[in-house]
């Protein structure tokens, strides 16, 4: 009798637990499209911990032909957007919060809208500690 999609065994290897056997169901196949990398992903049986190994065009291949999940993802927009200036501080971060406690937050972003706008290239930094 033949093995179904479903039946189909698949062995990969857990960094706990060693070599495990897994089902078709229990994998999954993702390839980024902006990159053209893949891996694929379990849980695996034995330990329950979450794998995720990298995997090259002829193991995502054969891992679709034998009836794995394909997902496909894109890397986020954000990644291609420019940031100008320095990265935030933790004084920076500190003000922000005491400035949302204060409920001020909606008026002082504004104000800080209207300021970049006016003055692009000031360079100030809305929410650095001022001492």
């Amino acid at each position: 009798m033949r093995k179904g999609p479903s039946e189909t065994l698949i062995r990969a290897t857990c960094q706990t637990c060693g070599d495990v056997e897994l089902l078709v169901g229990d994998v999954q196949v993702l390839l980024c499209a902006t990159t053209n990398e893949g891996t694929y992903a379990f849980r695996c049986p034995t330990c329950g911990l979450a794998v995720s190994k990298p995997a090259d065009g002829r193991t995502i291949d054969v891992l679709i032909a034998a009836g794995v999940e394909l997902l496909v993802w894109d890397l986020p927009a954000e990644l291609d957007e420019h940031h100008a200036g320095p990265p935030i501080s933790y004084d920076d971060l500190i003000d922000f919060h005491f400035l949302l406690e204060s409920g001020a937050a909606e008026a002082a972003i504004t104000n800080f809208r209207s300021e970049r706008a006016a003055h692009p290239a000031n360079g100030r930094r809305w929410g650095r500690a001022r001492r």
